[in-house]
């Protein structure tokens, strides 16, 4: 995809197949570069709207574009700081390119880092889904969590705001580091601000915002309210962006199910009481394997375990 298509494309100049050509073009960019010079496109785009046109249209001379697009290429990056202050309305075309979608689905044992197209630094967790736009809009930026965990540091832009969609609440970004879980199957909502200041909005019940500090967490519970309070000393929250498994608690059965998502391992209970547990601190690390993690766990509770390598599944018993 060339640049003077690019342009024609945003003045409204193409035919259905180029349309369809620009999508698939869009939607199949794995390393970022087919946003980036739409990008580059679109400032150029601009900056040629601020010279003078044909008297007979943009279209009845087929080297207009190919001319002010050579006239123009030197002087983009001081346009372009003029451009911020300008207004330039909204195309058909541009529509079309910011509703284009991509979905990131982690699979269970692998977690993921992406850049999206403002800058804004993403970490996945394991088993996590969202969706956003290729482009984000020129009034927000949407990210829909469908189902799992993210920690987002992110691009300050004041004119648009950063939004986390969730089953059960939207977050409103005024400061750039949280982490965001939500499980819509399990009613699962949390938030946790390490840096800055967001902005929580229910879905149900009181819909007022509420506005966390940084140390803050925000949780829902299984009644459907929500509870704001500090983050503890001991916090393990971004344990998992540096591989690394929280194994502290008392509860045996969340921590069998904690550890099968870290690992990407089926783990099957097979007790008939489940073993007394706790520990107030302990991490283990995901490149060691399961096997050394639960051998740690296996110094503080009685259980053995059975390991089948051929389909990844471990039976406690």
């Amino acid at each position: 995809m060339d640049l003077y298509k690019l342009i024609r494309y945003l003045d409204g100049d193409y035919t259905a197949m180029e349309d369809a050509e620009l999508k698939q073009w869009l939607s199949n960019d794995p390393d970022g570069s087919h946003a980036a010079l739409y990008r580059d496109a679109h400032t150029i785009y601009d900056a040629l709207l601020m010279q003078p046109r044909p008297a007979t249209g943009l279209h009845a001379n087929p080297f207009y574009w190919k001319r002010a697009l050579t006239l123009s290429l030197g002087a983009v990056a001081a346009i372009a700081i003029v451009l911020l202050s300008a207004h330039v309305g909204k195309t058909t075309a541009i529509h079309k390119v910011e509703s284009l979608c991509e979905n990131v689905s982690v699979p269970v044992g692998r977690t993921m880092e992406i850049t999206l197209e403002d800058d804004t630094h993403v970490w996945l967790n394991s088993g996590t889904e969202i969706s956003y736009p290729k482009l984000f809009g020129r009034k927000s930026r949407r990210l829909t969590l469908l189902k799992g965990e993210l920690m987002l540091e992110v691009s300050k832009d004041g004119k648009r705001p950063f939004i986390v969609e969730t089953a059960s609440a939207d977050v409103q970004v005024y400061g750039t580091r949280f982490d965001v879980e939500s499980d819509p199957d399990k009613g699962i909502f949390t938030t946790t601000l390490f840096r800055g200041s967001v902005g929580v909005l229910p879905k149900y019940g009181d819909s007022r915002e509420i506005r966390l500090r940084s140390g803050q967490r925000l949780s829902l519970d299984g009644n459907g309210v929500f509870h704001l309070g500090s983050i503890p000393a001991d916090d393990a929250t971004t344990d998992w962006t540096e591989g690394l498994v929280n194994i502290a608690g008392s509860d045996f059965e969340i921590l069998m199910d904690r550890l099968g998502k870290a690992f990407g391992t089926t783990i099957v209970l097979r007790l008939d009481k489940l073993p007394k547990y706790n520990i107030s601190r302990g991490r283990v690390r995901v490149i060691d394997g399961i096997d050394h993690a639960l051998d740690v766990v296996g110094l503080a509770a009685d259980f053995k375990y059975k390991h089948d390598y051929n389909t990844d599944t471990i039976i406690i018993y």
